[in-house]
């Protein structure tokens, strides 16, 4: 019985101390105040292998990372993109890597919503556009 529980000991310790982390903080290099869902990156050539967002402190983490080499690209709304290059992991170690991202228009999103139902008007045509009733609107044929 004891050397079950030492056992089970020994495999908690090797699992807790195992663990290779790459965690930093995200900020606004003029104001110094932290950058919240800011997109971070993990990528190993030109795959992404992990993909985290900063929390409300800026706060980002990638946890149970393979040694490597990597690339961290991180990106947000209203702020030019960062990249580091040649980011190397061994195993076992906890890095941190803290970056600034300056103000910029950075993360030009288009935003795509799709439905099983046609447009109601077509953009090129806007000048015949013409209001409907919700009791038109259930009327309408969708194809």
């Amino acid at each position: 019985m004891r050397q079950l529980i030492l056992l089970v000991i020994v495999f908690f310790v090797i699992n807790a101390n195992g663990q290779t982390y790459l965690q930093g903080i995200v900020k606004d290099i003029d104001s110094g105040e932290p950058i919240v869902f800011c997109e971070v990156q993990l990528l190993k050539g030109n795959n992404i292998i992990l993909c985290t967002e900063s929390d409300i402190e800026g706060f980002y983490s990638f946890n149970d990372i393979d040694a490597g080499d990597y690339r961290v690209h991180f990106e947000s709304i209203g702020f030019n993109h960062a990249e580091y290059h040649r980011v190397r992991i061994t195993t076992n170690e906890v890095y941190w890597h803290d970056v600034g991202l300056t103000a910029g228009t950075g993360l030009e999103c288009i935003q795509i919503y799709l439905s099983p139902y046609p447009p109601i008007y077509a953009p090129h045509n806007i000048s015949s556009m013409k209001s409907l009733s919700p009791k038109e609107m259930m009327h309408m044929s969708v194809q």
